[in-house]
């Protein structure tokens, strides 16, 4: 309803424009390597897909390569591939 409105028009592109500033071009949040905080954005966006599906990082460079950066690392990918699919 409502709230999920507010959500997909305001809340998320808003938090969405401040984070890109805080990941690097080489798409990390810190140095030059997956740390915790890529992992964690990549959880954060995929939850807010299941409440509001969409390109959702359209003109984010930076945020689309931490996406990249944690889908293609080899133990991500491998439980991205055999998890259990369950929806919000």
């Amino acid at each position: 309803g409502e709230l999920k409105k507010e959500f997909a028009e305001n809340t998320l592109p808003t938090f969405l424009k401040n984070v890109e500033k805080l990941a690097n071009p080489s798409g990390y949040f810190i140095g030059d390597s997956l740390t915790w905080p890529d992992i964690e954005f990549y959880y954060v966006l995929e939850a807010a897909g299941g409440v509001c599906p969409g390109d959702h990082l359209k003109d984010k460079p930076n945020l689309t390569k931490v996406v990249t950066n944690v889908m293609t690392n080899p133990g991500i990918a491998k439980w991205l591939e055999e998890r259990p699919q369950t929806t919000f």
